[in-house]
């Protein structure tokens, strides 16, 4: 056993070891206060988030996610629930409510207005990619990465990535480059 709990490490076993209060080895204390219903799934529902459980491709937060709604459905309480996937409670709340409004595919989605926001703005894409296409570079015959990061403002490597995300590729043209 190991000295550090992970709780995602054993999901499998987690769904009959939090039943009888025991999590990778550690007892879990007793929790008070009021149990919600079972989560109520239909045999189909219950089976794929099984299956998520048991995946080792997916990632961890619908493995915990897909984890914390089985343990819901077995009678298990909230707080419960929360310390077994290592969440907390209101992320479990939270997981039921989507659950029960959108079903299995609304398992691991990501509110809108979370997450990573994008550094370059719609505005400076569009800068980037009609320079590219509609504009030559004074003394070349197509833009370098770095000369137009300076007319534009921006570093070369965010030109470089809006390239990338468009499938550009200035420099390999199949067409003749006039000189």
């Amino acid at each position: 056993m190991s000295a550090q709990w992970r709780p995602w490490s054993r999901c499998v076993a987690m769904l009959h070891a939090v039943s009888t209060h025991r999590v990778l080895g550690h007892k879990l204390p007793a929790v008070r206060g009021r149990k919600p219903a079972p989560l109520s799934l239909t045999p189909t529902e219950r089976r794929a988030l099984e299956d998520l459980v048991a995946s080792t491709g997916l990632p961890n937060r619908m493995v915990a996610e897909a984890t914390a709604l089985c343990l819901c459905a077995d009678g298990v309480a909230v707080a419960e629930v929360a310390r077994a996937c290592g969440v907390s409670a209101d992320t479990v709340r939270r997981w039921r409510n989507r659950f029960a409004e959108r079903g299995v595919e609304g398992i691991g989605e990501i509110a809108p207005g979370r997450g990573r926001k994008p550094e370059v703005s719609d505005r400076v894409a569009e800068q980037i990619l009609h320079l590219t296409f509609h504009q030559q570079p004074e003394g070349a015959t197509t833009w370098s990465s770095r000369a137009l990061a300076r007319r534009v403002g921006v570093s070369k490597d965010t030109v470089a990535r809006v390239w990338r995300s468009h499938g550009v590729r200035p420099g390999a043209t199949s067409r003749p480059v006039l000189s």
